[in-house]
């Protein structure tokens, strides 16, 4: 039981964090290639879990290869259009679609050689696989099932492995271009330095190329003898999903530090750092807007400012009448002398010079104290 829940970790995060960026960061440049990105990885993790998971049905592995024969050819295509939308590069070519041939064409195969084969066929060839290895794949030559057998194998992992080394090809050419360095690392996690979104993605996708194709091209009857093997790759897959899928959040910025990281959920504050915090908030803000934003952000500000002055000078003004224009103000005799008193307060603001005095309220009077 332990064993399989290590299994379909990495896919839970993909999901869940497929999730949590669908409902957080829709305003973000990458975001629709974030999402896909870790739905297509989820669904092809689910048929690895599946695949190295004991005493699990045929049937159900017959499946899980189709949902593999789609999942898996999808995914490294959708990563490098995520490293473009990353870098500003545009993805409205259609030449960058192209891709969904290779998966609509392997799973269409698939499925005929399936029903060529026929089911029972496929189950006993596969049990036969799995107890004997390899040798048994010759004595089905010139049968649909070894034609089933070099389609979802073969053919399959060949198309895949041409298009890691593809992808691999793209990111050493980003890293030289780029000019990434260990420094930038060392700096983004000691120093407070920034590091561009992309760069630390990099960084996190080729962690898996440490791992992710060495068990990809091991048999079953290997895995089902060493189950050491998926669960340390399960537990380390995790975690860098997690970490990449996190850095997605961050899409709609060139870089980030790991102050910023850390503090992504911003308006988690309470009452004593809010001041603080929404400070810190203004300035990221600052820093990021282009000149026409922050011309629209200051009238924004100024017409803030006007309304709480308006609002302010209202309360004062009130309150000043409220006190001055009360039963002594009723008393008094002269008309002419109230009316010029509510005019100064109410008009003129005489209630917001610096340093107002009775006497100089007197001589705008022209009158005296009494």
């Amino acid at each position: 039981m332990v064993y399989t829940l290590f299994l379909f970790l990495p896919p839970f995060a993909c999901f869940f964090w497929a999730l949590v960026i669908a409902m957080t960061s829709f305003r973000t440049s990458s975001f629709w290639t974030s999402v896909l990105l870790l739905f297509l990885t989820g669904a092809y993790l689910v048929t690895d879990a599946f695949y190295v998971a004991p005493n699990v049905p045929y049937s159900i592995l017959m499946v899980m290869a189709m949902v593999a024969q789609v999942a898996a050819p999808s995914v490294i295509p959708v990563a490098l259009l995520h490293f473009r939308s990353l870098r500003g590069q545009d993805n409205k070519k259609i030449s960058y679609y192209l891709w969904v041939f290779i998966p609509v064409v392997l799973f269409t195969a698939g499925i005929l050689l399936t029903d060529l084969s026929g089911q029972p066929n496929i189950e006993k060839f596969l049990r036969a696989l799995y107890a004997e290895g390899n040798s048994v794949v010759e004595s089905y030559k010139g049968t649909p099932v070894r034609a089933y057998f070099v389609w979802t194998v073969w053919v399959y992992r060949g198309i895949v492995l041409a298009e890691l080394i593809m992808l691999l090809v793209y990111l050493i050419r980003m890293i030289v271009k780029e000019k990434f360095s260990f420094a930038h690392v060392r700096s983004f996690l000691s120093d407070g330095g920034k590091m561009p979104i992309y760069e630390l993605q990099t960084d996190l996708l080729i962690l898996t190329f440490l791992v992710f194709p060495v068990k990809g091209l091991m048999f079953k009857d290997v895995i089902d003898k060493f189950p050491w093997i998926s669960m340390i790759f399960s537990v380390f897959l995790t975690v860098v999903i997690f970490l990449f899928a996190f850095t997605c959040m961050f899409g709609g910025r060139k870089d980030v530090t790991l102050s910023q990281i850390r503090s992504v959920m911003r308006f988690n504050y309470n009452s004593e750092n809010k001041a603080e915090i929404l400070e810190e908030m203004v300035d990221e803000l600052l820093e990021d807007s282009e000149m026409d934003a922050l011309k629209r952000i200051q009238d924004k500000i100024e017409g803030s400012l006007e309304r709480v002055e308006v609002v302010k000078s209202e309360r004062v003004a009130n309150t000043v009448a409220d006190s001055l224009f009360s039963a002594k103000a009723n008393s008094w005799d002269d008309d002419g002398l109230l009316s010029r008193f509510q005019s100064l307060m109410l008009h003129e603001k005489l209630f917001l010079q610096s340093g107002l005095t009775l006497v100089d309220v007197a001589e705008k009077l022209n009158s005296n104290k009494t």
